[in-house]
């Protein structure tokens, strides 16, 4: 392998850690238009249209809030819902009972609401 295709080689391997490190495991493969479907039946009652939540203690994902949370953290929520939430504001949440791609697509389109 020459210098040249070394410095591609590295080039690539750099946007490819970049891009791991900027999207969240899931986000990218989440199809955002059905998300919206399914947050739209099941979750815009809490967390409101479009993910601006009305409800005391609710999170509000227009402002990001949870957001930092890693796929697995906020697929966990949706399984196993919140029974005791951190906010003593906020009503709990049920188990959702979706299926995986259908929170893979909820993850897709909640993530891009603070966009």
């Amino acid at each position: 392998m020459d210098f040249k295709s070394i410095k591609i080689f590295v080039f690539v391997l750099t946007v490819a850690f970049v891009t791991v490190l900027t999207f969240p495991i899931g986000y990218a493969a989440g199809d955002k238009a059905a998300g919206k479907t399914v947050y739209d039946t099941n979750c815009g009652a809490c967390h409101g249209v479009d993910g601006n939540a009305m409800i005391p203690g609710v999170p509000n994902f227009m402002k990001g809030e949870t957001l930092d949370k890693s796929d697995a953290d906020l697929t966990k929520s949706l399984k196993e819902g919140i029974m005791k939430p951190q906010n003593p504001a906020a009503p709990p949440m049920p188990p959702v009972g979706l299926s995986d791609g259908d929170i893979g697509n909820v993850l897709a389109y909640i993530r891009s609401l603070n966009k």
